[in-house]
């Protein structure tokens, strides 16, 4: 008989003799949910899931968010920041008037007026303080449960945004790493193909388990924009910076080989 954790996927397996007659619960051993059983043989007390066997497959999200949604252990979590990669856009719509009304005062000033030039300026630097940051870190989470311990390995790529400054946080499981390189090498070989190209607008993209995008769009103009985007925050970049990301994600891959990550763990 399968059983299927509702709250994080994991499917389990209990033998014949196993199976209770009226209905039971138990926790799943991956996040801690509660789970129903309906079987045939009754069991004395509440089923114990450490007696299933738990079943690989595929499933939608990471492992790094399986192991932050586990109950009823101790878990370590262990973070190092490798970089962070500032984008080359801001939605300026919340202070466009603001900013608006800097330049007619510096329009209208005197040449001379220093005052005029320094507030725009500044205001100028401001707003370019705002564009957003990807924080590119490494992270090792581990559970302890009694005698048994398990560990994961990962990668957090961190959007900060621009006035609210409310981070969004996406995870990439080691094993996703290899592909991940493939479609950013992928990514920059059809953008160097398309750029001499005069064609419609054309977007291409990777998406990771945990719905982080990233890719790149050509306009009709030729003119190319490379993106990352995290939930609803974007993170527009050039292309050679979408070039420097994969590295630093190298660098993360490298570092937590160096901890033990392998992809035999998965």
């Amino acid at each position: 008989m399968e059983i299927v954790c509702k709250n994080c996927d994991a499917r389990y397996y209990i033998s014949d003799d196993k199976i209770p007659l009226e209905t039971k619960t138990g926790k799943c051993k991956k996040c801690g949910a509660s789970i129903t059983v309906l079987g045939k043989n009754q069991l004395n007390g509440e089923l114990v899931l450490e007696e299933m066997t738990t079943a690989k497959t595929e499933f939608e999200g990471t492992y790094v968010r399986q192991f932050l949604a586990h109950k009823g252990s101790v878990i370590i979590k262990e973070f190092r920041e490798i970089a962070r990669l500032k984008s080359n856009y801001y939605d300026y719509s919340r202070d466009d008037k603001a900013y608006q009304k800097a330049q007619d005062a510096y329009t209208k000033a005197p040449r001379d007026d220093k005052k005029a030039k320094e507030d725009l300026r500044a205001f100028s630097k401001l707003r370019e303080g705002k564009n957003p940051t990807i924080i590119i870190s490494t992270l090792i989470l581990g559970i302890i449960k009694g005698k048994d311990q398990q560990t994961t390995f990962g990668v957090k790529l961190a959007y900060i945004g621009t006035l609210e400054l409310v981070g969004k946080n996406v995870f990439i499981d080691f094993d996703e790493l290899p592909e991940l390189m493939e479609a950013f090498d992928f990514i920059q070989s059809k953008a160097d193909i398309l750029k001499p190209q005069k064609c419609d607008y054309t977007e291409l993209i990777y998406a990771t388990r945990d719905d982080a995008q990233v890719g790149f769009f050509q306009e009709t103009n030729q003119e190319q924009t490379a993106f990352t985007k995290f939930q609803d925050g974007t993170a527009y970049l050039k292309l050679s910076d979408l070039l420097m990301l994969k590295e630093h994600i190298l660098k993360a891959q490298e570092h937590l080989i160096s901890r033990g990550a392998s992809i035999d763990n998965y």
